[in-house]
Formats: C-alpha cells, sequence, structure tokens
C-alpha cells in the first residue's frame, strides 16, 4: 500500500506537471498551425455605390471583417485546458470501456481482449476529438469549428511526433533482432 502512494506521489510531483507542459505546448502549436489556416482581417476594400452620387468621384472604401483569429493561450492557461480536457476524457472514456469490457481493471480476471481494447479506443477517438474541441471552444474565445481545426491539429503534431520516435526506434529493434 505504501509502494502505491509512493508512485502516485512521484507521478503527481513530477510526471504531472512535465506531462501538462509538453500537451500545452501542443495545443499552443495547434492553435497557432490553426492560426496560419484561417483567413486574415482583410484591410480596406472597395465597396457599392450610391445611387445619388456620381461614379467619377471616388470609390467609397468599405471595411470589411473577417473573423479574428484564435488567440494563442499562454502556458498555465494551456496547461488548464489540457488538464480539463483530461478529466473530462477520462470520465467520458469509463462507460465506454466498462461496456465494452476493457475498463476497471479487466473484470475478466486481469486479461483484456487485444480487439475489444482496439475497438473501444476507435469508438473514444471521435468522441474524445469532439469533446476536446467543445473544450477548447468553452476556454478559448473560438467557434466550435475552429476548435476543431485546433485539434485536428493537435492530433497531426502528436501523429508527427509519434512517427519521429517510432520510426528509428523500430529500425533500431529490427537491426538488434538480428
Amino acid at each position: 500500500m505504501a509502494d502505491g502512494i509512493g508512485v502516485l506521489i512521484c507521478v503527481m510531483v513530477f510526471f504531472l506537471p512535465i506531462g501538462l507542459l509538453l500537451a500545452a505546448v501542443i495545443l499552443r502549436g495547434g492553435v497557432s498551425l490553426a492560426n496560419k489556416c484561417l483567413p486574415r482581417l482583410s484591410e480596406r476594400t472597395t465597396g457599392d455605390w450610391d445611387e445619388d452620387e456620381d461614379e467619377d468621384d471616388y470609390e467609397r472604401p468599405v471595411r470589411r471583417r473577417a473573423a479574428a483569429l484564435i488567440p494563442e493561450p499562454g502556458v498555465g492557461k494551456a496547461m488548464g485546458i489540457v488538464f480539463t480536457n483530461f478529466i473530462i476524457g477520462v470520465i467520458a472514456s469509463i462507460p465506454i470501456s466498462v461496456a465494452m469490457g476493457v475498463g476497471l481493471g479487466n473484470m475478466n480476471g486481469g486479461q483484456g481482449d487485444p480487439v475489444m481494447s482496439l475497438l473501444a479506443s476507435l469508438v473514444q477517438l471521435p468522441i474524445g476529438f469532439l469533446i476536446a474541441a467543445g473544450i477548447r471552444a468553452g476556454m478559448l474565445p473560438t467557434s466550435f469549428a475552429r476548435a476543431c481545426l485546433v485539434v485536428l491539429f493537435e492530433y497531426l503534431i502528436v501523429l508527427v511526433i509519434g512517427l519521429v520516435i517510432a520510426v528509428p526506434l523500430g529500425v533500431l529493434a529490427l537491426l538488434l533482432s538480428r
């Protein structure tokens, strides 16, 4: 029992802040990439002419307002967003895992079916995406569609990081197995 408490304290003190910091950096990267895809505020463009004015006089400048960019959260706020997303994601995934028989310590003797675990993960992926987008839309001043774009870029960043780490490790494992 004491070993379990010690492990929990180590996780809370060391690994949780580091994990939150890494996830916050990925969130900020997702916001930055999403902002590069969004249209910028346009400068002055010409508008329609009034009926009673002479067309030769001038073109009337009109400010057209495109939607503003998503403000990039500070590191602390980004860590709060990621932590909130983690808590709500865990709460939402528990019923799915239990319903598919893969949650809460694998109730069938500790050995879970790998196919059901994979299926549960595939079910939880779009649900987690929607939860993450909803949290970002609620905690950042942005729309749900733009929050979906941010989450999409976050997933892509994590995928690239995973490939950058997994491919060299796979090659190394292949070379060492010979």
